[in-house]
């Protein structure tokens, strides 16, 4: 599934304005202009990259890499993220399907493309999920059936699970650098336990609590023969008397019927997980990544 997240940052326009006002003018050749790397690998990628902090500004840059992780700490539960790529694709540039493993649990494209200016560009996923032919008016298998696909609209975030087959589709048109695809890419790195509010301390007990909840979780996972791979971040609200009031789940990248399996053996943790009393209400962010 493609999460989208709109307006994202404030400082999208300006970076936008930034890239335009370098190719304004093809006559001038500032250095900033020599900077793409051609990447191209027979019949899989097609498209100019090139880092996307050597780019663009430092200060307004780095608001928007701020952004990014924050955003990625409080959402996914992941600490940092890759060093994001800025690509261009002009008219027949391309990604075919592929799929990430080492990079990060989740993979993110922020769009600064204005896509009335090209057809195509689209991000595809394949879909874990897929109807029956029995519930469809049509037995016809295409390409919507498999893949779920997102506009690079303007200053809209896009996350998903790299380990899908995923892609972008060919590009039409633009010659023009100001007319063509422009996205800011990486992955979300690092995930870790993060605690905030009257248990943000992390004392000896809250990790020997959160220790237990956690070989309490994978234990019972393990009778089940269920074999499971992806992510899953969930979020704990503690009481200020230590109870966990309620477990949420941030962001997961595992099947649906998974995944409600899963939230069920939680609900039957909850009451046996106890943590020391503190001055206000806390929460907690736990990860898992799960391999078989």
């Amino acid at each position: 599934m493609i999460q989208k997240i709109k307006n994202f940052s404030s400082s999208a326009i300006k970076l936008r304005k930034y890239f335009d006002n370098v190719y304004a003018n093809p006559r001038k050749s500032p250095p900033t202009r020599f900077c793409w790397d051609p990447w191209y690998v027979e019949d899989q990628y097609c498209h100019l990259r090139t880092p996307a902090w050597t780019f663009f500004p430092k200060n307004e840059y780095l608001k928007l890499h701020s952004q990014i992780v924050e955003w990625g700490r409080a959402n996914l539960g992941c600490w940092d993220i890759s060093p994001p790529w800025l690509s261009l694709y002009l008219d027949g540039h391309f990604q075919n399907a592929h799929a990430d493993r080492p990079h990060g649990p989740l993979a993110f494209v922020l769009s600064l493309s204005f896509p009335k200016n090209f057809k195509g560009g689209n991000t595809f996923v394949l879909k874990k999920e897929r109807h029956s032919s029995r519930t469809r008016k049509t037995p016809l298998f295409e390409r919507d059936h498999f893949f779920e696909r997102a506009s690079p609209t303007f200053n809209q975030l896009l996350v998903f699970d790299p380990s899908q087959l995923h892609g972008v589709e060919q590009v039409r048109g633009p010659l023009d650098l100001r007319h063509g695809r422009l996205v800011v890419h990486g992955w979300f790195t690092k995930p870790r336990v993060q605690i905030s509010g009257g248990l943000a301390r992390a004392s000896a007990s809250t990790r020997k609590t959160l220790d237990q909840f956690a070989k309490v979780f994978v234990d019972s996972i393990r009778t089940d023969a269920v074999k499971l791979e992806g992510y899953l971040a969930i979020q704990l609200v503690v009481s200020k008397k230590g109870d966990v009031r309620k477990i949420e789940t941030l962001c997961s990248t595992l099947p649906q019927e998974t995944l409600s399996k899963l939230k069920n053996k939680i609900k039957n943790i909850k009451n046996r997980i106890v943590f020391s009393s503190a001055n206000t209400e806390s929460r907690i962010i736990v990860p898992f990544e799960f391999s078989t």
